[in-house]
């Protein structure tokens, strides 16, 4: 059964989910991505960080070497413009972040039964 956890422990997280690329990248720092275990869900658009914006210049990280790097410490990485989709279908990236879940296979939960959770809700 899957376990859902608010404060994760390093090492010890199967699924974790990002609505941004630099969040999966700060999660890979902390240690919360692993090959041995973890699937990285990331939507691969870019929000820049404070450390970011206030560096002189273009302080932004490389998104290219913060791929790279998810691609090589989870067991599986899955990323796409998830803001792109949510924004084109007038929705919220919640939203793209559950399809993404859904689309994954990474829980043992049929495409229905999370199409039945978001239309029992009546706003999706």
């Amino acid at each position: 059964l899957p376990v859902f956890a608010l404060s994760p422990s390093q090492g010890d997280v199967d699924i974790l989910i990002a609505a941004e690329l630099m969040e999966a990248g700060r999660a890979i720092i902390r240690g919360f991505i692993t090959p041995e275990r973890t699937t990285l869900i990331a939507s691969s658009h870019r929000i820049a960080a404070v450390s970011e914006k206030i560096e002189p210049g273009d302080g932004r990280a490389s998104s290219e070497k913060v791929q790279a790097t998810a691609q090589a410490a989870a067991k599986r990485f899955i990323a796409f413009d998830m803001e792109k989709i949510a924004a084109d279908n007038g929705t919220m990236i919640s939203a793209s972040l559950l399809g993404a879940l859904a689309g994954s296979d990474a829980l043992p939960f049929t495409r229905e039964s999370y199409e039945q959770a978001v239309s029992a809700g009546g706003r999706g």
